[in-house]
């Protein structure tokens, strides 16, 4: 199993960045089982996905707040690995889920499980277990996944509290299909409803975007969840990203 590493695929002078496109994945482990974290941490390597890990709930969960997370990983040994939050139905994470399990019967009818992997683990199952996994994973990498840019909104505003008002010099950082990353003079709060025309490059094409701000921080900088985009709007921006997109992601390693 190779690690997947492409060149950079785009021109700077187009809008796009150049980018090395490592570690593409990203996963989270929560367990304490010592057999279970060598296997995932040998399995990983492998595959070229990063994996961090935690020791508790509330260590897996901060973890997920501050940083992408793609596959998640929890020991059903743990007492408290049952009530993690991207295990709940109704959580808004949509990275894909593996369950590591002993002996003890569970049920899985109202959590949010992809796969339950029992204990202790082998490379060989892990491995399988990822395997099945993977084009889940990569086809929402294609939706979400941020290609780095430089594009000025247009006609960018806020609405906050019933009010209105303009946003200065608001320069987009990466653009995905689900959202956008852009940096503005001062913080925005969380919360506030952008609305702006997007231009996309290398096209005389724009699209119109109106989003929520899910994080911001002081200097400045914020992430936009899209919201109420058009069928129409929606089929730009996916004929447009799409052909960007590292297509070898989608492959299945050997």
């Amino acid at each position: 199993m190779a690690p997947l590493s492409f060149p950079g695929i785009h021109k700077s002078h187009t809008g796009y960045k150049n980018v090395a496109l490592q570690n593409i994945f990203s996963a989270l482990l929560l367990s304490k089982d010592a057999c279970s974290l060598y296997v995932a941490g040998k399995v990983f390597e492998e595959y070229g996905v990063e994996l961090k890990t935690a020791i508790s709930a509330q260590e897996l969960e901060e973890q997920m707040r501050r940083r992408r997370v793609d596959m998640a990983l929890v020991d059903f040994d743990l007492p408290e690995g049952g009530q993690v939050a991207c295990l709940d139905l109704s959580t808004r994470w949509r990275g894909v889920t593996i369950v590591l399990r002993g002996r003890q019967n569970i049920m899985m009818l109202d959590k949010r499980v992809h796969l339950v992997v029992p204990k202790p683990l082998t490379v060989d199952l892990m491995s399988r277990s990822v395997k099945a996994l993977y084009s889940t994973m990569a086809t929402r990498k294609l939706l979400t996944y941020r290609h780095p840019v430089t594009l000025k909104l247009l006609y960018p505003s806020l609405l906050y509290h019933g009010v209105q008002r303009p946003v200065e010099r608001a320069t987009v950082l990466n653009l995905s299909q689900t959202g956008l990353c852009f940096s503005a003079p001062v913080s925005l709060p969380p919360g506030a409803i952008v609305n702006a025309n997007l231009p996309l490059p290398e096209s005389k094409e724009s699209v119109n975007i109106s989003g929520t701000v899910v994080w911001s921080d002081a200097s400045g900088r914020a992430g936009v969840q899209f919201q109420h985009l058009s069928l129409f709007e929606r089929r730009k921006l996916r004929e447009h990203l799409n052909p960007r997109f590292p297509w070898p992601l989608l492959a299945l390693p050997g």
